[in-house]
């Protein structure tokens, strides 16, 4: 975990970067020591959380997003597959299908096409209904 640590009179900063899976979390941690060689040590939360989005996505977008989901749970449904048994034929977990069903996330690319596969439909019809 690298560390960049200066001081400069009682005053020390050292900024921590932890890198997880495809992102960089930074948190920087003040140390101000007194006379007596004691400090106290305060946290800046706000420096580790990742900013919004610039430009938020226009509403049709979430409405696309929630016809995929529902999309999805109802082919699974007419395949007679269970979230757990489609997870199986596409290599992922259960929690992965319910957050497509769910839209709170995006299948990508590569899993559209998987989930095509795993419920024997187009991917065109996966995708425009």
């Amino acid at each position: 975990m690298p560390v960049r640590r200066a001081a400069s009179g009682g005053l020390a900063v050292v900024v921590l970067c932890l890198f997880y899976g495809g992102g960089v979390t930074v948190r920087r941690t003040e140390f101000k020591s007194d006379s007596l060689g004691t400090d106290s040590r305060s946290l800046d939360l706000n420096a580790s959380r990742v900013p919004a989005r610039r430009n938020p996505r226009p509403d049709w977008v979430r409405s696309r997003q929630i016809a995929l989901g529902k999309r999805i749970a109802d082919l699974r449904r007419a395949a007679d597959l269970s979230q757990e048994e489609l997870g199986n034929r596409m290599g992922v977990e259960r929690r992965t299908i319910q957050r497509y069903e769910n839209a709170v996330t995006d299948p990508r690319y590569a899993d559209l096409l998987l989930l095509a596969r795993a419920l024997r439909v187009p991917l065109g019809d996966l995708i425009g209904g």
